[in-house]
């Protein structure tokens, strides 16, 4: 008989409480996976525990909470619940509505790994926002970061302002982009999301494509200048991926035969 991959399911479980719990454990040392590169966010880099990113936040008087929920996953008549941490932000700018006429603030959020590969960070942005009386030019802004990490991949306006990109691939070289990275089909190396996605079974047969990325946005408001930088370690996001999903596969059953009906 045919026999194909098994599909799951997995969300965020406000009502249904699923069969049993499943406890992730660590198969993946993340330091083993992560790229070596010079580009951070408050001294903060993928692969950071969670107690360094707290340490962090506290010395730059940012107050961060972790994002925490039991995802449920449904898949070979099974239902399974895991508890993750999956997350973390700033506590009290949930919701852009309720600060973005502040002329200052200071955000940190981003993405935890699974505990497949110790629960560190995955992913983190920030957010800077400085009253425009106060704040650098463009030019100055692009002056710094090009002195620490040299002449980005891309610069060019994008949909929040002006950006600038460094993206590398799986060999650590920087690549060169003709538009903004993750907007055309045809682009050297291939982006994945920053944000923990538990969804795709599949993703351990998908290709990596680039190894980091970072950008930095220049975003002008009527009171501010919005100061916005992403990073995240793909390399690790897709190893951690893939080691999470080996294990659900394990419990679940990673293949199962077709059925056999008068179709």
């Amino acid at each position: 008989m045919n026999r194909k991959s098994l599909t799951w399911s997995t969300i965020l479980c406000l009502f249904a409480p699923p069969t049993f719990a499943l406890e992730i454990t660590q198969t993946t040392d993340p330091n083993s996976v992560k790229g070596d590169y010079p580009y951070n966010i408050l001294d903060l880099r993928p692969g950071d525990s969670k107690d360094r990113l707290m340490e962090v936040a506290q010395e730059k008087n940012i107050a961060v909470e972790v994002n925490a929920g039991t995802f449920t996953l449904e898949g070979g008549g099974k239902s399974i619940g895991i508890n993750l941490e999956y997350g973390f932000s700033t506590i009290g700018y949930e919701n852009h509505y309720t600060y973005q006429y502040d002329p200052s603030w200071d955000i940190l959020g981003g993405s935890f790994t699974s505990p497949a590969t110790s629960s560190v960070v995955g992913s983190l942005g920030r957010q800077l926002a400085i009253p425009r009386a106060d704040a650098p030019s463009y030019e100055a802004f692009k002056l710094q970061l090009v002195e620490r990490y040299g002449e980005p991949s891309w610069e060019g306006n994008s949909i929040l302002g002006q950006s600038m990109w460094w993206v590398e691939d799986v060999q650590g070289n920087l690549v060169s982009y003709d538009a903004e990275p993750g907007t055309s089909d045809e682009e050297p190396c291939a982006l994945h999301s920053g944000q923990p996605d538990y969804v795709e079974l599949e993703i351990r047969n998908q290709p990596l494509g680039c190894s980091v990325h970072y950008s930095a946005t220049y975003q002008i408001n009527q009171q501010n200048i919005n100061l916005r930088f992403t990073l995240s370690d793909d390399a690790l996001i897709f190893e951690d991926r893939r080691s999470f999903s080996d294990q659900i596969d394990a419990e679940i059953g990673g293949t199962q035969e077709a059925s056999d009906l008068d179709l």
